[in-house]
């Protein structure tokens, strides 16, 4: 696959990053977290970020996105939430190990 900036992987991955950030703002707003105003500048803010490409944006998107899907999931109480954060991050620990495991790490590029 391309490293370039128009590879179809970058292009898809911007467009699901979009795509995310509606479906959180929209719950955002559907839930009266956030006003109609506020949805749309964090429309905005979504598609320039999506726009930058940087791998330190998408992983801060990431992270928010892990952090309320586990707010919404504990209800909002910081014991469950610290429990599930735990246990996510074992479960991430133990992904990354398979995929070191399995020479994810060391594959060469054709």
């Amino acid at each position: 696959m391309s490293k370039s900036r128009n590879s179809l992987w970058n292009r898809l991955s911007r467009f699901f990053l979009v795509i995310s950030a509606f479906s959180l703002g929209l719950k955002l707003y559907l839930d009266g977290y956030i006003s109609v105003e506020k949805f749309a500048v964090f429309m905005l803010l979504a598609v320039v970020a999506a726009a930058l490409d940087s791998i330190t944006i998408k992983v801060i998107l990431t992270l928010f996105g892990i952090g309320f899907y586990l707010l919404q999931k504990s209800n909002y109480n910081p014991k469950e939430f610290l429990v599930l954060t735990v246990y996510i991050c074992g479960i991430l620990v133990m992904l990354f190990g398979f995929f070191v495991m399995f020479g994810g790490m060391n594959k060469k590029r054709r």
